[in-house]
């Protein structure tokens, strides 16, 4: 058994463009697209990253996903893996498909360990940290990136994807 975790397109978009501009580990590859990012405005460098990511066959690989799911792989959403209204479920509902036996109080001790809070120093979510890998930890931040003119060339290159995996359409 075998599962995929997919987040919500766009907000992926503005964590890879904070991500590349600002927390990635650094190596040739990063350096060169944290230069060229370092040059646009804020809207641009998001416009950028999501003509990076189809560059690189992002878009078709997150798609192609959408149609393998079967009785032995599960597509889960990364939101509900992370909002601390569904995660214990989500992740008890992913094991369970797994066939992986974890006592509730194991995986409350680890999902504590692995919340935002921890692993952002303490901060809440919502609270941002621009040059944190930890950047903001809420879902649907995208909306405060996306005007309609990122909208629309999202869409143009993306495609789909969005309802391919039950995002509400921008």
């Amino acid at each position: 058994r075998a599962f995929v975790v997919i987040r919500d397109p766009r907000d992926l978009v503005v964590s890879q463009y904070f991500s590349k501009l600002y927390s990635h580990k650094r190596s040739a590859e990063i350096d060169q697209v944290r230069q060229e990012l370092s040059q646009y405005s804020q809207k641009a460098g998001i416009a950028r990253t999501i003509e990076l990511l189809a560059e690189n066959g992002y878009w078709d690989r997150i798609r192609s996903w959408g149609d393998v799911a079967d009785a032995s792989l599960t597509i889960v959403k990364y939101e509900h893996l992370t909002s601390g209204d569904t995660a214990f479920d989500t992740f008890k509902s992913l094991l369970a498909f797994c066939q992986l036996p974890v006592p509730d109080q194991a995986l409350l001790e680890v999902l504590d360990r692995k919340s935002f809070e921890r692993l952002s120093d303490g901060r809440n979510p919502g609270e941002e940290d621009t040059a944190s890998h930890y950047r903001k930890g809420v879902a649907g931040d995208w909306l405060n990136y996306f005007d309609t003119e990122l909208k629309s060339k999202f869409e143009s290159i993306a495609g789909d994807i969005v309802t391919t995996f039950d995002y509400e359409p921008s």
